[in-house]
């Protein structure tokens, strides 16, 4: 048991790390374009939010604390 629980955690822990390394590759390829997201009223985030909001999107798959991303 204990060798199947230890090979399911590092799966999990595989998976979060494929997670976080795409999402840093996504935001650092966003943030290089200087491209801003639209906010939903017809303006554009500023670049900070922009870049924050494709990271949050592109870490879908793990729970966030919000406290953490400022």
């Amino acid at each position: 048991m204990l060798l199947v629980f230890g090979i399911v955690d590092m799966g999990r822990i595989f998976q979060a790390y494929a997670t976080v390394y795409h999402a840093a590759r996504e935001d650092a390829r966003h943030a290089s374009t200087g491209r801003q997201e639209p906010d939903g009223s017809g303006g554009y985030l500023s670049r900070t939010a922009s870049v924050v909001k494709i990271a949050r999107n592109a870490l879908a798959g793990l729970p966030l604390d919000d406290s953490a991303i400022r």
